[in-house]
């Protein structure tokens, strides 16, 4: 268990880093329809069954109907966000990069 300064200092910090933080990265949620309709390469899609930020249904959902370069979806059963540590993602990408 922590000291009482250490709980202290990570409550604190924790706080801080709630109200504080802004976020601007780029979200592919932030793509229009027509950017999704006019992508030109083909699109793979990998998704983790339960990643909470991009929940792959609706993931699958909105790539089926506006992608119209979509080739692949494939489902990652027991993944989450942060798909790209999987090794199970990797092998699909080499595999459809070796095609």
């Amino acid at each position: 268990m922590p000291s009482a300064k250490a709980l202290e200092t990570l409550i604190d910090y924790e706080h801080f880093a709630i109200t504080q933080q802004v976020d601007k990265a780029q979200k592919p949620y932030a793509m229009s329809k027509s950017d999704l309709e006019s992508i030109p390469s083909d699109v793979y899609l990998l998704l983790g069954e339960k990643d909470l930020l991009f929940p792959s249904k609706k993931s699958e959902q909105i790539a089926r109907a506006h992608i119209r370069s979509l080739r692949e979806v494939r489902v990652l059963k027991n993944t989450g966000h942060g798909i790209e540590t999987s090794k199970e993602a990797m092998a699909i990408v080499e595999n459809i990069l070796s095609r």
